[in-house]
């Protein structure tokens, strides 16, 4: 019995790993899935971002910082206008480069529990064939126990028989 119950238990671990493997490989999967779309918003700030870096940094080599007060201000005006698309641009791109960190984190994570998960599978498996290869002799000796059960039962009826055959 307590054979059978740990054939059992085993059985029922190797269920539960086969479930969380499923359940890893879906969220791998929807993990997987958002990676592309978080790259292409990178890539479409990426240019904007550069190029607005590029402008600031003709501006401020062109206009000087030397110029006459109202060259100054208006260049002050432009410089603030286009620091602030240029930091929105920066921000956005530094948020998905977070989140593209994130995701390569839970990727890396879940391919590490998918791994746990497969092993913790083999080693079930493995020794679900030890066990099966130890209950091997147990059900050889069964058979010949029941063989020699019916012999048993065969010789005493026919004793029985011939018992009776010389009662009076």
């Amino acid at each position: 019995e307590s054979l059978s119950n740990q054939l059992s238990m085993n059985l029922r671990r190797i269920d539960i790993i086969g479930i969380e493997i499923g359940q890893q490989q879906n969220i791998a999967g929807a993990l997987q899935n958002e990676l592309p779309g978080v790259e292409a918003r990178i890539a479409q700030e990426t240019p904007n971002a550069n190029r607005l870096e590029s402008e600031l940094e003709s501006f401020e080599r062109r206009v000087g910082w030397d110029a006459k007060v109202q060259a100054v201000q208006v260049a002050e005006n432009l410089v603030s206008q286009r620091s602030n698309d240029l930091n929105r641009s920066l921000t956005q791109k530094a948020n998905l480069d977070n989140q593209i960190a994130r995701c390569i984190q839970d990727r890396m994570t879940l391919a590490n529990n998918k791994n746990d998960a497969i092993n913790r599978k083999l080693q079930a498996e493995a020794r679900l064939i030890v066990v099966n290869q130890s209950l091997v002799p147990f059900d050889q000796e069964k058979v010949r126990l029941d063989q020699q059960e019916s012999d048993l039962k065969n010789q005493l009826a026919v004793q029985a028989q011939d018992f009776e055959s010389k009662l009076p």
